[in-house]
């Protein structure tokens, strides 16, 4: 259990118009709530906000989440306590055990917000039993507080969120995600240039290993394409999303997968080492940052680029990083409302704006510079980032394949530091990552 000295935050903030941002080392967090532009100049909350965020910090470890909670915000109010906790109390001696140790906390943190439901489970499969005689329209006739009860449990166990994570252990960090939060590495090079890295992957219709792996599940390719999404579903993976889980063969769409077609299984990347980054800040933003950032910065044609391109211009205008993730949601946001009102209300792509979180650590980043201001930006692969390092403490850790089986002799050959005693490399677990029915969550 936590101590006195360690400093805890998991919780909401108020919309970056107010000034109660919270203080962390090296660090600046804020949130925004979902909103309508109304033609009148106005506008006016279209639901609760769902983003949620935690920050943990001890002397020697740090975790910084940011979720994306939807369909309500159940999955993102239990992972915000269940998450940080596995995490902060695993076996993180060395990036081996580090790294299997975040994969099975996400696995883990979904099977204990699944059995949570379980009484709601129960309930449901009652009331599918006691219906399966009549036809949807006969039901509501005649059993009409029946259906409207099975309506409500259908929405209560619905929802899930997207997760991603920044662990920083001593002197290196690894990123863990599932979902669409984008966790992004910005260094600032020695020609003056900003390169922009994202540590994280879009699990998302658009992303071709994503689609591969449904299409192996027996999904049908073209219509998630065109539809592009996962039936209803945006996220491919999540933590939650009961329907896309256990209950996916009630979803039409669904119902032709060999398995559930969704997954709590993280892409991780790391371990990355700090030493390596000298000028330098790490960003993790939900969708609905970004999403006004691709709408709003023509100047720009990449979305990472140009959030970087905002935090960085934060960062040169300011001597501390207190308000820094406040202003740039605010500046964005504005920006977007400006584009809505000049265009009379025919801009219908900007006049709904969804929940944002913006969380910026800082790795050297030179403040309160403006002759720091990088002009130009590009973006990099994660290989080319950080140069690989004979010590093992730099390399890609790639959690991303859905094999069945793994052989633990061959993927986990390391000696006590967790190296590769021929290669002198952390080894890449492409066997490692399994579907969350394969592995024996009550060891977890």
């Amino acid at each position: 259990m936590p101590n006195d000295r360690h400093r805890i935050t998991s919780k909401m903030i108020p919309p970056p118009s107010t000034n109660s941002t919270p203080t962390y080392p090296n660090t600046s967090v804020a949130q925004a709530q979902n909103k309508c532009f109304l033609e009148n100049g106005k506008s006016v909350p279209r639901r609760s906000l769902e983003d949620r965020y935690h920050v943990y910090i001890e002397e020697d470890k740090q975790l910084y989440i940011v979720l994306d909670g939807h369909d309500g915000s159940n999955a993102a109010d239990f992972v915000v306590k269940c998450l940080p906790e596995k995490i902060m109390t695993a076996d993180t001696s060395n990036p081996g055990t580090t790294v299997e140790s975040l994969n099975k906390a996400f696995l883990y943190t979904e099977k204990m917000f699944f059995d949570k439901m379980d009484p709601s489970l129960v309930e449901r499969a009652v009331l599918q039993i006691d219906l399966k005689e009549c036809s949807s329209a006969e039901a509501s006739r005649l059993h009409p507080d029946l259906v409207k009860k099975l309506q409500d449990l259908d929405e209560f166990i619905q929802g899930g969120t997207a997760c991603t994570l920044l662990l920083v252990i001593g002197e290196s960090f690894y990123i863990a995600n599932v979902g669409n939060v984008r966790a992004l590495l910005c260094k600032l090079q020695q020609n003056g240039t900003m390169a922009v890295c994202q540590l994280s992957e879009d699990h998302t219709t658009d992303d071709e290993a994503e689609l591969k792996r449904l299409e192996e599940l027996g999904l049908k390719r073209d219509e998630i394409m065109k539809s592009k999404r996962l039936a209803m579903f945006l996220n491919t993976r999540s933590i939650g999303d009961f329907f896309l889980k256990q209950g996916y063969s009630d979803i039409d769409a669904l119902k032709i997968s060999k398995k559930p077609p969704g997954s709590a299984v993280p892409h991780i990347s790391g371990p990355y080492s700090l030493s390596d980054v000298e000028r330098g800040f790490l960003v993790l933003m939900t969708d609905g940052l970004y999403s006004i950032a691709s709408k709003t910065d023509r100047d720009c044609s990449d979305v990472n680029q140009a959030v970087a391109r905002m935090v960085a211009r934060e960062m040169c205008g300011s001597n501390t990083m207190h308000s820094v993730a406040q202003s740039v949601i605010s500046k964005f946001q504005e920006s977007l409302h400006s584009i809505f009102m000049d265009s009379q209300g025919e801009r219908h792509d900007c006049r709904i704006v969804g929940d944002c979180t913006l969380l910026v650590h800082n790795l050297g980043f030179p403040l309160g510079k403006s002759e720091t201001y990088p002009e130009s930006y590009c973006t990099v692969t994660p290989s080319s980032m950080i140069a690989d390092k004979t010590d093992g403490l730099v390399r890609m850790s790639s959690l991303h394949s859905d094999s069945d089986e793994f052989d633990s002799d061959e993927e986990f050959n390391m000696d006590e530091e967790g190296i590769d005693p021929k290669s002198g490399f952390v080894p890449a677990y492409v066997k490692f990552e399994m579907l969350p029915e394969d592995i024996d969550l009550e060891n977890l």
